[in-house]
């Protein structure tokens, strides 16, 4: 769980120095001030079922921002400024299961 840390932005590759990401399975992101995810933040993190980004300041998600995630099952991006997201922004969630876009501005799919 990284809380109420106040990161404003997820760079390529921003987990890759964490020991433990081959066995991360639960992400909590949520009530950050996190505004941009670059397309391969995401990268390096295998497990990842739960990934919640919920009560950020995301307004656009571009394509391939959850790619890497191939085996996700739940993704939570509530409470956020979503207005905008690109066609293929869930590019290869096959395995998604629950997709939380509740209390968002989104008025464009792409």
């Amino acid at each position: 769980t990284i809380v109420n840390k106040n990161f404003k932005e997820l760079p390529n590759f921003a987990f890759k120095n964490l020991d433990i990401k081959e066995r991360i399975n639960f992400m909590d992101l949520s009530k950050n001030q996190i505004e941009t995810i670059e397309v391969q933040a995401f990268e390096n993190v295998f497990n990842l079922n739960d990934l919640i980004l919920s009560k950020n300041r995301l307004t656009f998600l571009k394509n391939y921002t959850f790619s890497a995630l191939n085996i996700l099952k739940n993704l939570d991006l509530s409470s956020n400024y979503l207005y905008k997201i690109d066609t293929n922004a869930f590019f290869n969630l096959s395995s998604l299961n629950n997709l939380d876009l509740s209390e968002n501005q989104i008025g464009y799919l792409k």
